[in-house]
């Protein structure tokens, strides 16, 4: 139980990463975007997306362990990383790269899923769809300057 609520505060402090990484994209701040993603990358799984790109699937899910098992929360966490790594490669003029690494992290989503159960195996399938709220605390994403 402990080891599931590390594994959903890592993919939903992962989600706001990304959510302000798309704030960005849409002012046009694509160069601080992923010199953002990269910043928090390294601070919560230890790898920045520079990184993430660059290794084989196998090596990769190989480093992305937690006591000799595959660590779910850091493998999704890579996934939705390289998931907006992809998107802003993309806007900047990198389609094969961006197609590339979209296809990483479906495969890491994948693999994450992968013998996951209860609430992390819920969250995985939604972030799968590209569902990119953190889950039961929604307060956290309200629009600003609303109602």
């Amino acid at each position: 139980m402990i080891r599931e609520d590390f594994v959903l505060r890592l993919i939903r402090q992962i989600v706001l990463l990304v959510l302000g990484s798309r704030r960005q994209r849409e002012e046009g701040q694509l160069e601080q975007a992923l010199d953002d993603l990269d910043e928090g990358s390294r601070r919560l799984i230890g790898l920045d997306t520079r990184v993430l790109s660059s290794l084989t699937l196998p090596v990769l899910l190989s480093m992305l362990t937690h006591e000799g098992e595959p660590d779910r929360g850091r493998i999704a966490s890579a996934a939705l990383l390289l998931r907006e790594r992809a998107a802003i490669r993309g806007l900047l003029g990198h389609p094969q790269e961006q197609a590339t690494l979209r296809a990483r992290a479906s495969a890491l989503l994948a693999a994450a899923r992968d013998g996951a159960t209860g609430e992390v195996a819920a969250e995985l399938e939604a972030l799968e769809r590209e569902r990119l709220e953190p889950g039961p605390e929604p307060e956290t994403l309200e629009p600003q300057g609303g109602e």
